[in-house]
């Protein structure tokens, strides 16, 4: 049976330190100089080499993610990216999936959280992303693909035309860039959505293109609505004048898709917000109290809660086969 390593921290903390690290030092930025603190260092590198899992336990302050980036930094992962997960944000119906991943049958009716549904005889997306490509006209900051939308479908056992129903939560470049793909595809999006995104406005008209979504057979959708049994769309605006949320009924309870872009932070406010409020204004809207407002709706609604971009998610292991 496989090991595990454990690093336990106590009371003398784990400190950072400031911009310069001393010559010679692979482990400067852990500052001390106590007996607590060189063994702990010293585990670090004896453990860092091998493939063994390490947990590092230790009170609220002490410096756990501190030393597991220090582990990180010397492990033969170090080229790979260092993913820090709030777990206490992950909810409990997700956290075993999303932190190791799953098989065929994780998610009983043909659901899994990254955003594609079989409904009887349907296949369903919820948005379908963007490429490197397309984000880089849009967007200013880097970029790079994680995977492409056809490996992705092909992963499922499907091809772009085998999509039946494409549920736009709203029509911002990063959630339509692949929606023509989806030829055969009816597309539903909210009326006001799509009068907002075709009116041109001068501070948000740089986020929507026309162009994404033309050709497309369009369903347009006033309000609450059923998309196909166990399927709802929840008019929630606020992030966009027309952003939907997308309720999947399942033998675990309703999955809601936000709609809205946010991560599981929204939802899991510091201790001392939570006293007042359950949740928080995602963080880009066209109206900050509809925002909050159905940000509230919508952790009320879900037993299952899937905010669009959550990082977790998208570090999470690769679609059942």
């Amino acid at each position: 049976m496989r090991g595990v390593a454990v690093i336990v921290l106590g009371p003398a903390r784990a400190h950072g330190a400031g911009a310069a690290f001393p010559a010679g030092d692979d482990l400067a930025e852990i500052v001390g100089e106590s007996a607590p603190i060189q063994a702990v260092k010293a585990l670090v590198r004896k453990v860092a080499p091998t493939d063994l899992p390490v947990l590092v336990t230790g009170e609220t302050g002490t410096g756990k993610e501190l030393v597991a980036r220090a582990v990180h930094r010397l492990s033969g992962r170090r080229a790979g990216p260092f993913v820090a997960v709030n777990c206490a944000a992950i909810p409990a119906e997700l956290a075993e999936s999303e932190l190791f991943g799953y098989g065929p049958g994780a998610f009983r009716g043909d659901f899994h959280p990254r955003g594609y549904v079989r409904a009887g005889d349907k296949n369903v997306l919820i948005d379908t992303g963007a490429s490197a490509e397309v984000m880089a006209r849009y967007w200013p900051g880097e970029v790079r693909d994680v995977t492409s939308f056809e490996a992705g479908l092909a992963r499922l056992g499907l091809k772009s035309e085998d999509i039946d129903v494409v549920i736009q939560t709203h029509l911002h470049f990063d959630h339509c860039g692949n929606t023509h793909r989806c030829r055969n595809a009816d597309i539903y999006v909210q009326a006001e959505e799509l009068r907002f995104a075709e009116s041109g406005h001068p501070l948000m008209a740089g986020i929507y293109d026309k162009a994404l979504y033309a050709g497309t057979k369009l369903k347009i959708v006033e309000g609450d609505a059923e998309i196909l049994p166990g399927i709802r769309v929840h008019h929630v605006p606020g992030h966009t004048p027309g952003t939907q949320a997308v309720s999947i009924d399942t033998p675990k309870g309703k999955a809601v898709i936000t709609g809205f872009c946010s991560t599981l932070d929204v939802f899991n406010p510091p201790p001392e917000v939570r006293e007042h409020t359950p949740v928080l204004t995602p963080g880009i809207h066209t109206d900050a109290l509809k925002a909050y407002d159905n940000a509230l709706k919508v952790y009320r609604m879900a037993d299952i809660l899937i905010p669009q971009h959550e990082r977790a998610f998208a570090y999470s292991r690769e679609n059942p086969e």
